[in-house]
């Protein structure tokens, strides 16, 4: 319940957004500076976000909207096809525009973006399927949440109950469920 509290407040000093200091207020002192890689999603994800982490040594991918600040123009305007990817770096950090069956943009300061085959092939066609490496090692670390949060749908502890503090209840079975018992 503290965390709650904690991050839904709101102040007027915040210069780059709540997400960004979500991220740098659980992203503990200690554990900058170790080399630790970050996967997060694209609620997160921003240019200034991975640029300040890399300077705290900590690498970071992850999805991005494109409409955030600082993400490079040209990269909304280019037309792709399907399997086609396009790239621009700045420094160590590379974001990708790549079409799958629709637009995936990326930021990453640790992966290439070179292409990988996945070991699928194509039924339509029988070719090899090939994805950027960087969104092979997102999904793979990305995955466990994803299941995690299927898991949860299915096995859920919440029912359709009037009193506030029933609803709470549900929630923290659910919770202490998910965390300590898949």
């Amino acid at each position: 319940m503290w965390l709650i509290g904690k991050y839904t407040q709101t102040t007027d000093t915040q210069e780059h957004g709540h997400s960004y200091r979500v991220v740098f207020d659980l992203l503990r002192d200690e554990l900058r500076g170790l080399g630790y890689r970050l996967y997060v999603d694209r609620y997160y994800s921003s240019p200034k976000l991975f640029s300040d982490l890399l300077e705290h040594k900590v690498s970071a991918t992850g999805t991005v909207m494109p409409t955030r600040k600082e993400m490079p123009q040209p990269i909304k305007n280019v037309q792709l096809k399907r399997g086609e990817h396009v790239v621009y770096s700045k420094g160590s950090m590379q974001c990708l525009k790549w079409k799958d069956k629709r637009d995936i943009y990326m930021l990453t300061t640790v992966h290439s973006c070179a292409m990988q085959k996945t070991g699928k092939v194509d039924r339509k066609t029988g070719e090899s399927i090939e994805k950027p490496e960087c969104i092979l090692h997102y999904n793979d670390k990305m995955g466990g949440v994803d299941r995690n949060d299927q898991l949860a749908k299915y096995y859920s502890f919440a029912r359709k109950v009037m009193k506030v503090w029933k609803k709470e209840f549900f929630f923290l079975m659910n919770t202490f469920w998910d965390t300590f018992c898949t």
